[in-house]
């Protein structure tokens, strides 16, 4: 009866030293390779989920910086250079258009009531308007005839 009872404790203590995953099986539950395939799923989802945040803050950024821009080239400067007044907003239209196709950044005012003034060069430094202002009439092709014009006192400067 000895050598059974040996034999029965060495069996027993074999499973036992074989290790958890044996009796964790037997009894249904999830075994330490489950346990590690989960971990590793969990890790893969949270840097799935982190790199679809980081692509989301990404293009905010970048919207949100060309909003920005857009928000820069629509805002009004201080000074401009004035270079037509019509009465008939087609006219001043049509001039817009002229010097948009050139390049300019072109903004119309009603600085006086009935005309609609054209405007190029919109600046906040006062000095840069006067140096465009002396370079567009220096400018044999451009044939400036204008003025600057302050859009904050609505003055015009020259």
């Amino acid at each position: 009866m000895r050598p059974i009872k040996y034999i029965l404790i060495l069996v027993c203590c074999a499973q036992l030293l074989s290790g958890c995953d044996f009796i964790r099986k037997s009894l249904g539950k999830p075994t330490s390779e489950d346990i590690n395939r989960i971990r590793l799923e969990k890790v893969v989802a949270d840097a799935a989920k982190a790199d679809s945040i980081a692509r989301v803050e990404a293009i905010k950024k970048a919207e949100l910086d060309s909003l920005k821009i857009l928000e820069e080239a629509n805002r009004i400067k201080r000074f401009y250079i004035l270079v037509g007044s019509f009465k008939v907003v087609e006219n001043a239209d049509r001039l817009a258009e002229q010097l948009q196709n050139k390049g300019f950044d072109v903004r119309c005012f009603n600085i006086t009531q009935g005309m609609t003034s054209v405007a190029i060069c919109g600046n906040d430094d006062e000095n840069a308007i006067k140096a465009k202002f002396e370079e567009l009439k220096s400018d044999p092709d451009f044939k400036l005839d204008g003025y600057i014009y302050d859009y904050q006192e609505k003055i015009i400067i020259k």
